[in-house]
Order: C-alpha cells, then sequence, then structure tokens
C-alpha cells in the first residue's frame, strides 16, 4: 500500500511539478508578450506624438510665416506711404524753387542761352513754344530769331522753359521745365532707393 500511496503522491507530485512548469512557462510567456505589447504601444504612441509634434509645428511654422509676410506687407505699404509724402514734399519744394527761379531776371537769360545752342543749327521751319506765362517772352525771343520761327502758346508749359517743334523733321525738342521737373522725379525714384519689393 505504501507502494500505491508512493505512487500516487509520485504521479501528484509529477502533475503538480508539470502544472507547475507550465504555469511557470505560461506566466513567462505571458510576461514577454506583456513587455511586448508594452514595447510596441510605447513605440506607436512615440511615433504619434513625433507626428503630431511635427505637424503642430508645420503649421506654427506656416501661420508664423505667414504673420512675418502680412507685417512685413503692411510695414512696406506704411514705409511707401511716407516715402511717397517725403517723396511729393520734395518735390513742392523743388518746383517753388523753378517757380521762384522763373521770376528772376536769370530766368530770361537762362532762356536765351538754351536758346542759343539751337541757333546755329539748321532747324528749317520750327515753332517755338512757350507757356503762357512767358508770352511776352516767346514773342520778344521769336522775333529775334530767323525769319522761319513761329511763336505758340503752350497750355502744357506751366514751369517755364520751351518747346521747339521741328515741322520738318516731325521732332519735338522739349527744353520745358514740366518735362525734366517730370524726369527727374522718375529718375529720382528709379535710383534713390526709396521703393521697397
Amino acid at each position: 500500500m505504501d507502494t500505491m500511496e508512493e505512487l500516487r503522491h509520485a504521479f501528484d507530485q509529477a502533475i503538480t511539478d508539470a502544472s507547475n512548469q507550465e504555469i511557470n512557462d505560461l506566466r513567462s510567456e505571458m510576461e514577454m508578450i506583456k513587455e511586448q505589447t508594452k514595447k510596441e504601444i510605447n513605440e506607436e504612441v512615440s511615433r504619434n506624438v513625433m507626428r503630431w509634434y511635427e505637424q503642430e509645428a508645420e503649421e506654427m511654422r506656416l501661420s508664423y510665416a505667414q504673420k512675418q509676410s502680412k507685417i512685413k506687407e503692411a510695414y512696406n505699404q506704411m514705409l511707401q506711404q511716407e516715402r511717397t509724402v517725403l517723396v511729393e514734399q520734395l518735390f513742392e519744394q523743388v518746383r517753388q524753387n523753378v517757380q521762384a527761379f522763373h521770376n528772376s531776371k536769370e530766368y530770361e537769360t537762362s532762356i536765351q542761352n538754351k536758346l542759343a545752342v539751337y541757333q546755329n543749327q539748321d532747324l528749317g521751319d520750327f515753332v517755338l513754344m512757350m507757356g503762357e506765362k512767358d508770352q511776352k517772352l516767346l514773342e520778344k525771343l521769336c522775333a529775334g530769331l530767323k525769319e522761319n520761327c513761329t511763336s505758340e502758346i503752350d497750355p502744357a508749359i506751366q514751369m517755364g522753359g520751351f518747346r521747339i517743334l521741328l515741322k520738318e523733321k516731325g521732332r519735338m525738342i522739349d527744353e520745358s521745365y514740366d518735362q525734366a521737373f517730370a524726369q527727374a522725379k522718375v529718375d529720382f525714384l528709379e535710383t534713390s532707393g526709396l521703393m521697397t519689393e
């Protein structure tokens, strides 16, 4: 009987040991699966967090770039307005200086000197044009020139100077202060560095 009891005990022990071994193996496998699952979840969470972070960072960068662009555009517009005001003030002062010169005694001498440059050239029949303010000077100058000079008031000449229309050549010589003033303003704006991109 002892042998049977021993056998049963040995059998129960063998079953218990085998069961314990299987339970321990299952626990180890479950622990490994649990650790692997944790690792995969952590990696997936890290990837998702990184994707979210990169997406948020890109959206913030784009938003910042758009805001910077708007700020720069608004600044350039404000700067351009200020520059326009300053340029207009500058050229208004120039206009006043030209008008003061136009009313001086030196003006007539200056016009005569400029006109003298063209007297020695073969102009053919020509029309000497000046502004309404210079009507008396125009008549005086045209009377002193060759017979082929005709005088004409040009309403476009407001600041002074003259134009010579060469009828036969179909060409205009523009020595008006209005043209010089307009060209000086264009040249100034192009070369002054005051324009923004």
